[in-house]
């Protein structure tokens, strides 16, 4: 029994002092990367790779280093990043087109910074305004739960804190009753509020992954949409008590669009594009000249309902920039070639990106 303790007491200090070394030998900056992958590589053979072992933090820590070693396998030293930020900086400020948008960044701007990075501070994956009252916004995060807000964002409310499922990536509000929310989480589920977030009731389970949107027809709300990543498109014509598959040769589901003033024109993507002209009830594939069959998001134009926009990924990075002037029934592509606007890189010039990022 005495060896036993032993033993698992030196494999615990092993581990830890493993996670330790590869650890400080990141920040020390004086490691090849493949010094580091070695002992990396050798501390989570002994603790395994899942939950809360710190693998995925490695692993994306390694994807990145790779991109930036050089042919020896060393990163750049803080110097020589400070030196090229600012160039890549004022290239890009020489380079850049004017922005007129008016876009102002309403933070956060700090964090504490307690345990790992940025810890608090997350990703907002969906949001929807009450039209006739833009004070009153639901806004959700991708583990941050769904939150409230009624005077513009000066104060928010979060809904969510008694639930175990905080997973947020679509919300939609109810075009009349302007209590009631939709909150498309994982697993195919959509949850449904009718009192303001205050209490909260599974509203349908479809399965696949995550209800990425849900989009409810305001002429006829018993009429709604979701999209499911590895699911496909639904629909249900009754408010929700049934549902069925809206696009029989799509297996994904990415993003759906009224045409506007028009909801019976109705514009759904996966890995393709469909339209159809009869309320959802059939879609038809429209070809184009879509560069790739990977994921596809769509944007529509108020100030000209016949436009419409779709762009395009391609293993992660930007693929592809697609307008239509008829409707979706054909589309041209933008010249954007050379651009990644997915990428990491302040001018575009590299080939590395995260797209779709719902998670």
């Amino acid at each position: 029994m005495k060896k036993l303790l032993l033993f698992f007491i030196a494999f615990s200090v092993f581990n830890f002092l493993s996670a330790q070394q590869y650890k400080e030998m990141i920040q020390a900056g004086t490691f090849s990367v493949y010094e580091i992958q070695s002992v990396a590589e050798a501390y989570f053979a002994q603790t395994g790779t899942g939950r809360g072992t710190g693998y995925k933090q490695y692993k994306r820590w390694e994807f990145n280093s790779q991109h930036a070693m050089d042919e020896n396998g060393y990163l750049p030293t803080n110097e020589a990043l400070l030196v090229e930020f600012f160039k890549t900086k004022t290239d890009f400020q020489e380079n850049r087109m004017v922005d007129s948008s008016n876009w102002e960044e309403l933070g956060p701007t700090t964090w504490n910074s307690t345990s790992g990075w940025n810890p608090g501070v997350g990703r907002i994956t969906s949001f929807t305004v009450d039209p006739a009252d833009q004070d009153h916004i639901v806004v959700g995060s991708q583990t941050g739960g769904v939150w409230r807000t009624i005077d513009g964002g000066t104060n928010w409310t979060v809904l969510t804190d008694n639930f175990t499922n905080m997973e947020v990536y679509g919300l939609a509000m109810h075009p009349v009753n302007k209590d009631t929310y939709y909150w498309g989480s994982s697993s195919g589920i959509i949850f449904r509020t009718t009192d303001a977030g205050a209490n909260w009731s599974q509203f349908v389970n479809l399965a696949g992954s995550s209800v990425n949107k849900i989009l409810i027809d305001p002429a006829n709300p018993d009429i709604i949409f979701c999209s499911i990543e590895g699911g496909g498109i639904f629909r249900t014509t009754n408010g929700g008590s049934t549902w069925s598959g809206a696009l029989t040769s799509e297996s994904t589901g990415y993003d759906i669009e009224f045409k506007p003033g028009d909801t019976n024109t109705v514009y759904a993507s996966g890995n393709r594009f469909y339209v159809s002209t009869n309320g959802g009830a059939n879609f038809t594939e429209v070809p184009s000249s879509f560069s790739s069959a990977q994921t596809k998001m769509i944007g529509v134009s108020a100030a000209n309902s016949a436009t419409v926009y779709v762009v395009e990924e391609a293993g992660g990075a930007f693929g592809g920039f697609f307008k239509s002037t008829n409707s979706g029934s054909s589309f041209t592509e933008l010249n954007h070639a050379g651009i990644n606007y997915f990428g990491y890189s302040d001018i575009g010039n590299d080939t590395s990106g995260q797209a779709p990022q719902y998670r």
